[in-house]
């Protein structure tokens, strides 16, 4: 009895095992944690499942609306061993249609199975679209003054009733904003925010949202600060008529070209042109300005902390010169011009020659006295640093006194001489002449003299020689090289033999090529000497004939004054001709 029932036993477990080997999976899926998701969104499925699988198996979610499945993007499976469940999970695709009516049910590919559906339903909600919200916000940093400038405000408008805006500061951190999006401005750089919008508990897409935060440039820093505490303080001066350049260029400190500096005019009487601002120099004045920089259009403060004053001072006038030249002789020690200021506190600077440029000096110029001539010097006074026009100085160094005597030539017994004395120098002049013939020299005469040349009036009675020893100006006494000059005397003219003066005819007279002389009376035994003489006491002709009548050839001789001297034996007549 025992062991047919032991047989029964054995067939029975048979069976049961040989049933779990060959029987089909099951797959069962569990009620969802949540009924309602948003499209796009991400959702939990859980099941159980019986059966062999195969190596390449894989699990998939799928969702119905009733009509059919639709296979979602599903991850890896995990198993909780405390409940024996299995967990996938899926997304929801973005564009999937809203409902209320969907269910999931999980599927396998090893062998195609396919799981029971959810006994739960699940309401799918449409995702909303991103709100309206700036694409790139631009900010300048903190200026250095200002509350006002401490924060950002972001603001994002809804695009479907109902909705909420968010603002995320990472696209991973979901740290969120107030509803009005006021954001502690950070530093210098670029920064990403992100901003969706909520309906009905579903999210829309992160639309980003770039903030640039921009440096601000420095402040002006005027030239020559002068004073602090609420603001710089600077100051430049000119003098008038000053050649200006802008405030750019000179009355601030350099800035990067990409700096824009604002110039704005704050008070005073002082013109200005163009932009840069350049300062009219043609009068005295003053004026203030203050200044703004902006790089990029972001300024450096919120108001002005900057002020340069433009001075420019007046032109004071030419100094006081008695005499614009300045007369010394040659090696005479000079002395400065008589020059005199013509302001309060005004003092002298020298130039050498020229009108403008130059080196100064507080010295004047002495110039030398070595050799004549002229120098031309400039004075100007300087006040307060500015200086005026400058005034000519000429210095001219006289020379000393020379003198030449001229005048050498021949005169007759009784006549008069008139000797020249050309001068250099400024007259008045004295000098010394002393003459001199075989019976002596005789006494020096002083002269006085301011005419130039000076005749000199002289009657010898004998051939004589005149010089010249010194001559003496106000500038001194120059001691002259004796050179003579010659005053030789002939014998008087005259007929020495009054019968041989009546023999003689000459003509014509006056006479222009030739010269007829006839002597009535002239034996053929007698020999006449003919000669004729210049009135430098040169004989320019001379024959001797024994002929009546002889004929001069005048053709080489210059016109003037002649003495015709004839001589036989010891008789001596002359006559006095002119040829044309």
């Amino acid at each position: 009895m025992k062991q047919p029932l032991r047989s029964c036993l054995l067939v029975i477990c048979l069976l049961e095992i040989i049933s779990s080997l060959y029987a089909q999976p099951v797959l069962t899926t569990q009620a969802l944690a949540t009924t309602s998701v948003c499209a796009g969104s991400v959702i939990d499925v859980s099941f159980t499942q019986t059966g062999t699988y195969g190596a390449d198996n894989t699990f998939r979610v799928q969702l119905s609306d009733g009509e059919g499945y639709r296979t979602l993007e599903t991850a890896m499976p995990s198993y909780n061993s405390s409940t024996g469940l299995y967990a996938v999970q899926a997304t929801i695709p973005a564009t999937q249609k809203p409902g209320r009516s969907y269910t999931v049910r999980v599927i396998a590919s090893s062998p195609v199975i396919n799981g029971t559906p959810s006994p739960s339903a699940l309401a799918v909600n449409a995702k909303p679209i991103p709100p309206l919200a700036p694409s790139t916000i631009t900010e300048c940093a903190r200026p250095l003054e200002g509350v006002s400038s401490m924060f950002v405000v972001v603001s994002l408008t809804a695009t479907v009733t109902g909705a909420k805006t968010q603002l995320y500061d990472a696209p991973v951190v979901e740290k969120r904003l107030e509803t009005i999006y006021t954001l502690a401005k950070p530093g210098v750089g670029t920064y990403t925010y992100y901003a969706a919008q909520t309906v009905d508990g579903c999210e829309s897409d992160r639309v980003p949202i770039k903030l640039t935060v921009q440096p601000i440039p420095d402040t002006v820093t005027p030239l020559n600060v002068f004073g602090g505490g609420d603001g710089l303080y600077g100051k430049i001066t000119y003098c008038q008529y000053d050649k200006a350049v802008s405030l750019k260029e000179y009355g601030i400190r350099p800035l990067p070209d990409n700096v824009y500096v604002n110039y704005k005019k704050e008070s005073g009487d002082l013109s200005f042109t163009g932009n840069p601002p350049i300062p009219n120099t043609d009068k005295a004045g003053t004026a203030t300005y203050t200044f703004m920089t902006y790089l990029d259009g972001c300024p450096s403060s919120v108001r002005y902390l900057s002020h340069l004053t433009v001075t420019v001072k007046p032109r004071p006038d030419k100094p006081i010169i008695p005499a614009n030249t300045v007369a010394v002789c040659v090696g005479q020690l000079t002395k400065p011009a008589s020059v005199s200021t013509a302001a309060d506190g005004a003092s002298l600077v020298w130039y050498a020659t020229t009108a403008t440029g130059g080196i100064s000096s507080i010295t004047a110029t002495m110039p030398l006295t070595v050799t004549a001539g002229t120098a031309t010097y400039q004075v100007a006074q300087r006040v307060d640093g500015c200086e005026s026009e400058r005034t000519p100085v000429t210095v001219d160094v006289r020379p000393l006194p020379t003198a030449a005597l001229t005048g050498t030539q021949r005169i007759y017994e009784g006549q008069s001489a008139k000797l020249s004395v050309a001068f250099t120098g400024d007259a008045p002049w004295t000098f010394s002449v002393q003459d001199s013939s075989a019976t002596g020299s005789g006494a020096v005469q002083s002269i006085q003299t301011a005419a130039n040349p000076h005749t000199l009036d002289v009657s010898p009675t004998q051939s004589t020689a005149y010089v010249l020893r010194d001559v003496q100006n106000g500038c001194g006494l120059t001691k002259l090289t004796l050179t003579p000059v010659l005053v030789t005397v002939d014998k008087a003219l005259g007929v020495e033999d009054q019968a041989l003066a009546e023999a003689i005819d000459v003509y014509p007279v006056p006479a222009a090529t030739t010269l007829t002389v006839r002597l009535r009376g002239l034996s053929p035994a007698q020999t006449a000497r003919i000669e004729l003489i210049s009135e430098t006491g040169l004989a320019a002709w001379q024959t001797e004939t024994r002929q009546e009548t002889s004929v001069l050839s005048l053709d080489q001789q210059p016109a003037g004054v002649y003495v015709l001297r004839i001589r036989v034996g010891d008789r001596t007549a002359s006559r006095r001709i002119v040829k044309r």
